[in-house]
């Protein structure tokens, strides 16, 4: 089986998946079919799921009309991933990869037990245990190299927690950023992400 460009689907491949867990995390795999391009998607639902031709083509239709939904590929990302790993798995990967891409706030509520295990299982995280300013998280995170890095990067607007941007350098993270929430979702541009989980 080979993708629009002619590259194998296979275990020799660079960046190869695997059924085992151990070797390719649920949220990993979800992922990898969650990346497939518009041509290619519609083409694995018909050789990999039982779904109908006329589901399908209603997937590829949307997908010319609206390709910035990726309608295709979430179900197939949903469909294979629920077949290998079972449907709480996929419901996990889906909500944990919602909370790394959305910049709705309200996904972090929407994160069960099993999403957090895998989402932390990707991105970097520690434990908060007492209350530090902005700055000095950053450093401790490894998000930044040295406190000027890290006041030059809220300066310019690269730091966000919860995906809302930081302004004051000399914000106090504390118990009461968490709220009710498990975990604070550290970031520094678009894709260095690091998560504080509650203690």
């Amino acid at each position: 089986m080979t993708d629009g460009a002619g590259n194998k689907l296979g275990k020799s491949e660079k960046g190869a998946i695997y059924l085992d867990p151990k070797l390719t995390s649920p949220f990993r795999f979800y992922q990898f079919w969650l990346g497939q391009a518009d041509a290619d998607a519609p083409k694995f639902l018909r050789y990999l799921t039982l779904l109908k031709d006329e589901y399908i083509e209603s997937l590829e239709e949307q997908t010319k009309s609206q390709p910035e939904a990726r309608s295709a590929q979430k179900i197939l990302a949903h469909a294979l991933t629920r077949l290998v790993h079972g449907e709480s798995a996929a419901l996990a990967s889906e909500n944990a990869s919602r909370v790394l891409f959305s910049k709705d706030v309200k996904m972090l509520d929407a994160l069960s037990p099993q999403g957090l295990e895998l989402l932390a299982g990707e991105v970097p995280s520690t434990r908060f245990t007492e209350s530090s300013g902005i700055l000095d998280l950053l450093v401790q995170t490894g998000l930044c190299a040295s406190k000027g890095e890290a006041k030059r990067h809220v300066k310019s607007g690269a730091v966000t927690i919860n995906r809302e941007k930081v302004t004051d350098e000399g914000l106090k993270v504390s118990a009461e950023t968490f709220g009710e929430r498990k975990l604070v979702l550290l970031g520094l541009g678009k894709s260095n992400l690091h998560l504080l989980l509650k203690s």
